[in-house]
């Protein structure tokens, strides 16, 4: 019965195989570290990056402006292409307009969110941040227009990855910053 099932070479079985696993072994990683992540951080430390964390999604998508979703829409690859890099330009553009606003404005910011001042040197990382991860959903979307998915389920596990390596290494971070921090932030 099973060798007589018609989708089982289609294109698109093995495609959306090839994410289905990719993604699933992607989303065990964080689920397997945290044990190891409760012992290293307080709920004062889960909370400020839940708090970073959710401004983050919110500065993406209004920096992209959403036209990563439009490197889908035109027929041609070099229109694609053109779109991609507009995408890139006006992320970029507003990394840098973020950076600035931090620069004037931290304290105003840090007083509104009500966010922990002990932390409020990573909020820096906020335009960075939100550039990587908004160049990362255009390149998405660009290895899905070209149909690349084993290359989207690498990312997707590398992502994972990396995520996890700076977990462990934000502690390291926190602990250097608490110590050195006036130093480190005069430089």
């Amino acid at each position: 019965m099973i060798g007589k099932f018609p989708l089982k070479s289609s294109e698109f079985t093995k495609s959306t195989l090839t994410l289905v696993i990719g993604t699933g072994i992607a989303q065990s990683i964080p689920f397997l570290l945290q044990p190891f992540l409760r012992r290293i951080y307080t709920p004062e430390d889960f909370g400020a990056i839940s708090v970073f964390l959710s401004i983050l999604a919110v500065i993406s998508i209004v920096s992209s402006l959403r036209y990563e979703v439009a490197i889908l829409l035109p027929k041609e690859d070099k229109d694609a292409a053109n779109v991609f890099f507009l995408s890139v330009l006006i992320n970029l553009a507003f990394a840098v307009l973020g950076w600035i606003v931090l620069y004037i404005f931290l304290d105003a910011i840090i007083t509104l969110i009500n966010f922990p001042a002990k932390y409020a040197h990573f909020l820096y990382l906020l335009p960075l941040a939100s550039l990587f991860f908004s160049v990362y959903q255009s390149v998405n979307y660009w290895l899905t227009r070209q149909k690349l998915f084993r290359h989207l389920q690498k990312i997707r596990l590398y992502e994972e990855v990396l995520k996890a390596a700076f977990k462990f290494h934000w502690d390291y971070c926190k602990f250097r910053v608490d110590c050195f921090g006036e130093t480190w932030l005069e430089m």
